[in-house]
């Protein structure tokens, strides 16, 4: 197998980790990476479409020929220092990114057209939560609600001003959970509509900073 460093500033970018993109199959995967370090058959019952390599988690469609529905970087807030070993074979240079980038300064690293990018701040459970999308790459914020009255972290983002939630949620530790990347004919992360109060774009995020 070919030893590779990927880049995070061209995987924000482009949703490729590498080589590995949404086109692979299960078998391109397995030729790539080898085999995985676990993997589940529960969406697919004998066929094992969910497979596990350290950080990266990748969900195969459960139809032949078995092509990525998606894959991500779990457990992002543990990013840290200058490289990431995914397997023997391929290692993420962070490239100065961790899991505790704030979202501001993400948006403003040139990664992305920032007019092109959406942000969405809404709540899940106790959570405020925040994600950046730009082309097939969503990056998922969990931010602790202890800086919310009463805790409800949903009636925090649906009532309070958004220039003052982007300011407190941007100034606090808000921690990076995922980073996907998504096939673009098949939008496989669907969020509950009522959990996203707010979508801006990138430069109406900055502007509120």
């Amino acid at each position: 197998m070919t030893k590779q460093i990927a880049s995070m500033r061209e995987f924000l970018r482009t949703g490729a980790l590498g080589s590995l993109t949404t086109d692979a199959t299960l078998l391109d995967v397995a030729r790539t990476l080898g085999a995985p370090s676990r993997f589940l058959t529960e969406h697919s019952e004998s066929i094992p479409t969910y497979w596990c390599y350290g950080k990266l988690e990748i969900q195969f469609d459960c139809d032949a020929p078995y092509r990525t529905d998606w894959f991500q970087i779990e457990d992002a807030l543990y990013l840290e220092g200058d490289f990431e070993f995914i397997t023997r074979d391929l290692v993420l240079a962070l490239e100065g990114i961790t899991g505790t980038t704030r979202p501001s300064t993400l948006l403003r690293s040139g990664i992305w057209e920032l007019d092109d990018t959406i942000v969405t701040i809404g709540a899940l459970a106790d959570d405020v939560t925040l994600n950046i999308r730009s082309g097939s790459v969503c990056v998922v914020y969990r931010v602790g609600s202890t800086f919310v009255p009463d805790g409800d972290a949903l009636r925090y983002v649906s009532q309070g001003p958004l220039s003052e939630i982007i300011r407190e949620i941007d100034g606090r530790s808000a921690e990076i959970d995922s980073i996907f990347s998504l096939r673009s004919d098949k939008d496989t992360l669907t969020a509950v509509a009522s959990l996203n109060v707010h979508a801006i774009t990138g430069s109406q995020y900055l502007d509120a900073i």
